[in-house]
């Protein structure tokens, strides 16, 4: 007769039994995964189908919200210049002109916050079809090199996340000498938060807006870098001329002290 198992190996029995079934369940989830996946997608094509697809109707509702962003800067601009001729008359500025002021800056800031929700979105797209993408690929027994390197995800070097408020201070400092360097068109607002060029009024004008968006838990924020369009209707690729993107490309290095772009702090 065998000997009568101690408490130790009772709970060692049940711990091996419980990762057992843990390990059981998450294998009978990738084989779920696995099967949805060849049922929906035919072909590696299929999937980046489908993955612009998603990027597609999330980038309208991000120029929805740029359309919104412009107005509000042409309506701060129309405060500006309402303050601007009372301080040259000598006049002191009414309170609710300043409340007004200080209500657009932050609802335009408000506006960027949305867009990088929605550009936190497109990178989970990104993100979840990358790795879909490389599973259909093993499944398919599908050579290496079967998708461009360009199909695959980067870093958005226009949004950066930056850890303590020291870091994002000093983040914000290179980010705005940046913009100050590059923008090719006047300033209109630089906040604690918040700078805003002129927009452009002729080809191949640079206009930029920066925005410092806090994390509504902890102290951490995003840094996101926007191009303006002459006309906030167009659609997402309109801004994206080869000297805008050139810019926004460099941003991340400048900001994160890699490169030499970012001007003097």
């Amino acid at each position: 007769m065998a000997p009568a198992k101690t408490p130790e190996e009772i709970q060692r029995e049940k711990e091996l039994e419980r990762r057992r079934q843990v390990q059981q369940r998450l294998i009978e989830a990738q084989r779920a995964a696995d099967r949805s996946l060849l049922t929906n997608y035919r072909t590696a094509e299929d999937l980046l189908m489908a993955r612009d697809g998603q990027l597609a109707s999330v980038d309208v509702m991000i120029q929805a919200t740029k359309g919104n962003i412009r107005r509000q800067q042409e309506w701060l601009r129309g405060l500006r210049s309402e303050a601007a001729n009372l301080e040259r008359a000598g006049k002191e500025l009414p309170q609710d002109l300043r409340d007004d002021i200080t209500r657009t800056e932050h609802e335009i800031n408000s506006s960027y916050a949305i867009i990088v929700s929605r550009e936190q979105q497109k990178q989970g797209i990104r993100d979840n079809f990358d790795r879909d993408l490389n599973r259909f690929i093993k499944l398919k027994g599908l050579p290496e090199g079967t998708l461009d390197e360009q199909t695959q995800s980067s870093p958005q070097n226009n949004l950066i996340r930056c850890g303590s408020r020291e870091v994002c201070s000093t983040s914000w400092r290179r980010a705005t000498a940046y913009v100050r360097t590059h923008a090719t068109t006047p300033i209109l607002h630089v906040g604690d938060a918040l700078v805003i060029n002129e927009p452009p009024l002729k080809q191949g004008d640079i206009s930029l807006a920066l925005s410092l968006i806090r994390d509504t838990s902890g102290d951490g924020a995003s840094l996101f870098l926007d191009l303006q369009c002459r006309r906030f209707e167009t659609s997402a690729t309109a801004c994206r001329t080869e000297p805008g993107v050139t810019v926004l490309e460099g941003f991340r290095a400048a900001v994160e002290g890699d490169g030499e772009q970012g001007g003097n702090e």
